[in-house]
């Protein structure tokens, strides 16, 4: 029987690694990518005044 998963800020709750942030980055990074909350944070943060 599987663990249960973990509180994780992620949304993407089909993915099967949810719930274990440091399987998640590994994944993505490996790849070049960033995770969901990793984007998620980029797009929240406001652009500097010109």
């Amino acid at each position: 029987m599987a663990e249960p998963k973990q509180d994780c800020a992620c949304h993407n709750k089909s993915c099967s690694r949810n719930g274990n942030c440091q399987a998640c980055r590994a994944h993505h990074h490996s790849k070049g990518g960033l995770t969901r909350c990793e984007q998620n944070s980029r797009k929240a943060k406001p652009k500097p005044a010109p």
